[in-house]
């Protein structure tokens, strides 16, 4: 299976376009609320500090390159109509769960404050918009992994897709071993 280099080139701006402008949406709400702590400040009652965005391995790196690169796939197989109506229903499913968990989880009192989620229980504009794009980037990669394993997709973008999973992944094991996952711990 080919895909065209001129169709290539064209998702790869529109995918990459879009994420940017996504993040750069939040990067400016966080920048624009006042009401933060200062970056990397000790949480009130703990000696751990609060995260802004950029010092979020999965955000600054994962969400910047890989996971434009595991999207690629998908807006891919949208063009060429490779997802049936009951395939968009279970990627409905998968963004809504994985929405629904992520809310939940941050809004919970173990949470440690972030960017966010500033306090136990409330979340910021930056907050509510990384809601969506978190739970979308998840459903993406869930939905294109199975794709993937079937050969839907021609090598050239499944390198990509493969290039984004693991490096996601990396990322992903980076914030387990820097303790950014951490929960809230009151002193």
């Amino acid at each position: 299976m080919q895909i065209p280099w001129t169709m290539f080139v064209f998702v790869c701006v529109i995918v990459f376009v879009t994420n940017t402008a996504w993040l750069a949406a939040m990067y400016v709400s966080q920048q624009l609320n006042k009401d933060l702590p200062p970056r990397r400040s000790t949480i009130p009652g703990t000696k751990q500090p609060f995260l802004y965005m950029q010092d979020w391995p999965t955000m600054r790196y994962g969400d910047t390159t890989s996971v434009p690169c595991m999207t690629i796939i998908f807006v891919y197989l949208v063009m060429v109509g490779r997802i049936s109506t009951w395939q968009w229903a279970v990627f409905a499913a998968i963004v809504i769960a994985a929405g629904i968990g992520f809310l939940r989880s941050c809004l919970s009192k173990t949470h440690k404050p972030d960017w966010g989620f500033p306090e136990v229980g409330k979340i910021s504009l930056g907050g509510w918009i990384h809601l969506p794009y978190f739970a979308i980037g998840w459903a993406i990669g869930i939905f294109t992994f199975g794709h993937v394993v079937c050969g839907h997709v021609p090598s050239p973008i499944v390198w990509m897709w493969v290039f984004g999973a693991l490096t996601y992944i990396m990322y992903l094991i980076r914030e387990f071993t820097s303790g950014n996952f951490q929960q809230l711990r009151r002193t």
